[in-house]
């Protein structure tokens, strides 16, 4: 979860943009980079332009990317006021779940070789 300062706000293909500048303990501030779902999909569920605006407090939940660089695939944004912004629709959860069976299939296939 990071706390943070949007500086940043994209609505873009092939994924939306979010850039939040985050202060570690001893105060020096890292820009991250959150990468959001598609612009239609985030359209569809409402988003805009105006979603979220530089100077914005936000905290950031989501998967961090696995290089350990400063970037995160987000899940959810909470806005200062307490507003909280999720990823939306089932089709995106279904999807989840039918990569996951179809890794756990493959894992199977290659226990029993």
């Amino acid at each position: 979860m990071l706390d943070g300062t949007v500086t940043d706000f994209r609505l873009m293909n092939p994924h939306g943009e979010v850039r939040v500048a985050v202060a570690d303990p001893q105060g020096a501030t890292r820009e991250w980079m959150i990468e959001l779902d598609s612009r239609f999909s985030l359209m569809n569920f409402g988003w805009t332009e105006a979603t979220l605006r530089a100077g914005e407090r936000v905290t950031i939940s989501g998967n961090p990317d696995r290089t350990g660089a400063a970037k995160m695939f987000f899940t959810k944004v909470v806005r200062a006021d307490g507003v909280e912004i999720v990823r939306g629709g089932t089709h995106l959860n279904s999807a989840v779940e039918k990569r996951r069976l179809r890794a756990a299939q493959r894992a199977g296939a290659v226990a029993r070789q």
